[in-house]
């Protein structure tokens, strides 16, 4: 797009609530819109965020030109819960026990299958009764807590009162754990990023502005992108 520093593409689907900006790991900026939204309101959208797009398009340079020695999921490799290292075993059955991961996979990609298979599981684990302790402090019915594979977002709500998070989501510190739990919940009272949303989630998690921006949960989200989860 002229007097842009970079190009992007515009993709609607019917059944998009939300306009979202995704930069992929290959460096392609993509604009999702619902089915309504002109092409002026993507261009407006993309301009109002040139410079977290920048950044995000670095940044996945970065990653692709990451000369880290290579992971193989196996012996002498770690896997992240709750923001700490944990190491990998392959022998034994499948599992997470007494702090390790457990992969018996004869092929890389046998242990990256187990272990996303495991953090569903730990995810789903983890994540029901935080996500009850919150409702119960705030007031709120949640339908559901669900866990999903979406790489773009760590969780989401829907109007039907249900919420999904990405099993990527237990691999972060606790404390970020906790306030995408809470943000999610605050979608059930506003639904929108409003001044009135934002003071909800600050009512609960004070901190929560450091919190997004905390270099341990960009490092990992980064590795877990690197290894190809």
């Amino acid at each position: 797009m002229d007097n842009l520093p970079f190009s992007y593409a515009v993709q609607r689907h019917p059944r998009r609530k939300r306009p979202q900006i995704v930069v992929t790991p290959e460096g392609e900026v993509i604009v999702k819109l619902p089915q309504r939204f002109t092409d002026r309101y993507a261009r407006r959208l993309v301009e109002e965020n040139i410079p977290w797009i920048l950044g995000a398009l670095r940044r996945a340079e970065e990653r692709r030109n990451d000369d880290s020695p290579d992971f193989r999921c196996g012996e002498g490799d770690v896997l992240f819960l709750l923001g700490e290292p944990h190491p990998i075993c392959q022998s034994g059955p499948p599992g997470y026990r007494e702090g390790a991961f457990y992969l018996p996979g004869e092929s890389l990609e046998e242990r990256r299958a187990e272990a996303i298979r495991l953090y569903r599981q730990l995810a789903q684990q983890l994540m029901e009764p935080l996500v009850a302790h919150y409702a119960a402090q705030m007031g709120l019915h949640p339908t559901a807590v669900k866990i999903g594979r979406a790489a773009g977002s760590w969780g989401y709500c829907k109007r039907d009162g249900s919420i999904t998070f990405t099993w990527r989501l237990v691999c972060q510190p606790e404390a970020f754990v906790r306030y995408v739990a809470v943000h999610e919940l605050c979608h059930l009272r506003h639904f929108d990023h409003s001044p009135a949303f934002w003071a909800e989630v600050e009512r609960v998690i004070p901190d929560w502005k450091s919190l997004r921006k905390d270099p341990q949960v960009r490092e990992i989200g980064r590795k877990l992108t690197l290894w190809g989860f």
